[in-house]
């Protein structure tokens, strides 16, 4: 709970945010890959179920927001952090992951990735 409050912390901030903000992303990233009980607690806290789909995701002041728009960011390093762990708590699922960030926000990631296709990560 405490890396969540520092990480909105950071991002309510806005300044020097690369380097504020880069660590704490591939922490909370890491985290989530590695333990899924983890994952399961910081996605309920930043990707709630979608109920309003009257907004785009990038618009709006909560954490998931915050992080869509990070992922159009001009510095490459933060915007594959802020897709990295979005991807990461929407378990690696593509369509998940274009649900909760929409298209445009998430083609940069998967076009990294060569996941455009919508299939899934394989771990192999």
């Amino acid at each position: 709970h405490m890396l969540l409050m520092f990480m909105e912390r950071r991002l309510e901030l806005g300044e020097k945010i690369k380097e504020k903000l880069t660590p704490i992303l591939n922490l909370l990233t890491e985290s989530c890959r590695a333990h899924r009980e983890t994952r399961l607690y910081i996605r309920k806290h930043i990707l709630p179920p979608l109920r309003d789909v009257s907004q785009r995701p990038e618009e709006g002041t909560t954490v998931k927001s915050r992080l869509v728009r990070l992922m159009t960011h001009l510095d490459t390093d933060l915007k594959h952090c802020a897709a990295d762990l979005l991807f990461v708590l929407c378990k690696e699922n593509v369509r998940r992951f274009v649900k909760y960030t929409g298209y445009g926000n998430a083609a940069g990631l998967l076009a990294t990735r060569g996941l455009l296709g919508g299939q899934r990560v394989s771990n192999s």
